[in-house]
């Protein structure tokens, strides 16, 4: 019987947390190059290359080292769509990888539930206001429920809307709405 690739072990998860320095790609990988059966996960690919020249330089060693592991591990690369695209059209990385697949937007429900399971690790409760929002108000009055429960649905609503769907953004949207932290 042959194990799965990464069976038993934590992915290593590289995060490209702001614009990324010449040799971040080599940095993260240079420990682990004679490795086997693990599992690489690259996040916020945004932050791997410029647009000037010589920008793509990281992208470009990342795709190389994907390519030159002959399968011997598995890559999973987290990029907004565009950036992907962008990225997929400009470099060898859509080679080096055996496929993409891109998530639709959540629906509202989902992206409440997501939200919801995300904030409830805080312990805080949540307070969610917007009087002078005419579009959450009409909303908040056509909804069913009761006050609480209507108000968040419209609130949910005006996240989604503002989001587009993408929990990405409508975390951020979420995390920015913070008005006070009460910790009483």
């Amino acid at each position: 019987m042959t194990a799965a690739l990464g069976a038993g072990r934590a992915p290593l998860w590289f995060d490209a947390d702001g614009p990324a320095e010449p040799g971040t790609v080599a940095r993260w990988l240079a420990p682990h190059a004679d490795g086997q059966g693990q599992v690489f996960v690259i996040e916020n690919l945004r932050w791997l290359f410029r647009r000037r020249p010589g920008g793509f330089a990281e992208i470009e060693a990342l795709a190389e080292r994907i390519l030159r592991d002959r399968g011997r591990n598995q890559w999973l690369l987290l990029a907004d769509g565009g950036v992907w695209s962008f990225l997929a059209a400009a470099t060898p990385l859509r080679d080096a990888m055996g496929a993409a697949v891109e998530l639709d937007p959540l629906t509202m429900d989902e992206l409440a539930r997501a939200i919801g399971s995300r904030h409830a690790m805080s312990g805080y409760a949540t307070e969610i206001r917007s009087d002078d929002d005419l579009v959450f108000r009409a909303w908040w009055t056509l909804a069913r429920g009761t006050d609480a429960e209507r108000r968040e649905a419209a609130g949910f609503r005006t996240l989604h809307d503002a989001a587009g769907g993408v929990l990405q953004d409508a975390m951020r949207l979420w995390l920015a709405s913070v008005e006070a932290v009460d910790d009483d």
